[in-house]
């Protein structure tokens, strides 16, 4: 090692660049230089700004049974890259199921009907972590996953982490007054409790049958989540304030045909409705109650189907898979068992997968989008597996 760190500084920087994630976070322990040049790296804008868009992770979750994790590629895989992503969470020790997703990192849940225990698990490095167990259960929940560079830690490569989870109580009587959310940082270590005053707002009563397979979508502290009724929660953490916002007038699609995302900074609506794929954008403004949506694009996705892969059936049941993460243009949707990217500024159109037979019950699959970033952050507190 003392012949290496006469190297030049910039030619050990150029090895370690070529190296992939799971090696490279074990090679930290090589040398105080070399813990010192991947750190570093890490921190830089490297891991910010350039991560690449690998696909999904997805799982069948069936009558509520835990499914099979797979993955889906959705992008070309990097030179760089060389094989070790975790596809189907073998080296976890518990069975889980995928909850949420953000910035490279999965959220999973222990127990699928009342979950009060969490895991967050790096699939680049095989790196987890056990949230201590929540204070409250409930029959009806909705959560929120917030995964982000620990501008604290000067010393570390360490990301932070926060866990919302919103929870709906059996009674409508308990909701007339306020909200109950617990929130767990790794700032922290533990769970809070915080109440947010409804304000006289009245709670429509498809509220308690909230998505709980889809995760909120943030700006800031605000957090976003669609309801069955044609509305989006929204709850402002450090304001504890509660807002009730409609959806475009007139767009009625399922849960599974709708989707909320930030693009650009601004809250968007994604939905297809009556056979058209629509896009609709707000500026973001919490505190407005009767927001203005604008539609920004609306596509046939029966014109898609027939002109571009000869499907001559219109199709009957569409669902929106997601956006892209590094690229706000492109949308993924699936018909017909085929998951199809389609980007708003070219209309260009392409396969990406075909499920074939499976594709039948591929409205059973809930899919989580996943970026790889080419210097791994570190989960904080914690080097490896936990026990639970």
């Amino acid at each position: 090692m003392e012949h290496s760190s006469e190297l030049p500084e910039d030619n050990i920087v150029d090895v370690l660049n070529r190296l992939p994630s799971r090696p490279l976070a074990r090679f930290k322990c090589v040398s105080r230089r070399w813990h010192e040049y991947i750190s570093e790296t890490i921190r830089s804008q490297k891991w910010r700004k350039f991560p690449t868009m690998m696909g999904f992770f997805f799982q069948n979750d069936e009558l509520g049974s835990l499914g099979h994790i797979r993955f889906l590629f959705t992008t070309k895989k990097p030179e760089n890259f060389d094989d070790s992503l975790d596809e189907s969470f073998q080296y976890m020790d518990w069975d889980v199921a995928i909850v949420a997703s953000s910035n490279g990192f999965l959220l999973g849940s222990l127990n699928q009907k009342h979950p009060m225990r969490y895991c967050v698990y790096n699939p680049a490095t095989t790196q987890c972590v056990a949230l201590p167990k929540t204070r409250r259960l409930y029959n009806s929940w909705a959560l929120g996953f917030v995964c982000e560079p620990d501008e604290d830690d000067t010393c570390t490569d360490a990301i932070s982490f926060t866990v919302v989870r919103l929870g709906l109580p059996n009674s409508r009587v308990l909701l007339l007054n306020k909200l109950t959310i617990e929130i767990f940082s790794s700032a922290t270590r533990s769970w809070k409790t915080i109440y947010i005053n409804l304000n006289g707002q009245h709670l429509p009563l498809m509220l308690y049958r909230v998505d709980k397979r889809t995760p909120a979508v943030v700006i800031g502290k605000v957090f976003y989540w669609l309801d069955y009724l044609g509305r989006i929660i929204a709850c402002d953490l450090a304001q504890r304030k509660f807002m009730l916002m409609n959806f475009p007038q007139g767009n009625v699609s399922d849960g599974r045909s709708r989707l909320l995302v930030v693009l650009n900074g601004q809250l968007c609506y994604a939905s297809i409705n009556f056979s058209y794929l629509e896009l609709w954008v707000i500026n973001h403004c919490f505190l407005s109650r009767s927001v203005e949506w604008v539609l920004k694009d609306r596509v046939s996705i029966e014109t898609l189907s027939m002109e571009t892969f000869g499907f001559v059936d219109p199709p009957k049941y569409a669902m929106l898979v997601g956006f892209h993460s590094t690229d706000t243009n492109v949308i993924y949707f699936s018909i017909w068992g085929h998951i199809i990217s389609y980007r708003f500024d070219t209309g260009t159109v392409e396969l990406v997968f075909d499920f074939g037979e499976s594709g039948k019950k591929i409205e059973d699959y809930k899919f989580y989008q996943y970026e790889w970033h080419k210097w791994p952050r570190v989960l904080p507190f914690l080097r490896g597996k936990q026990s639970m």
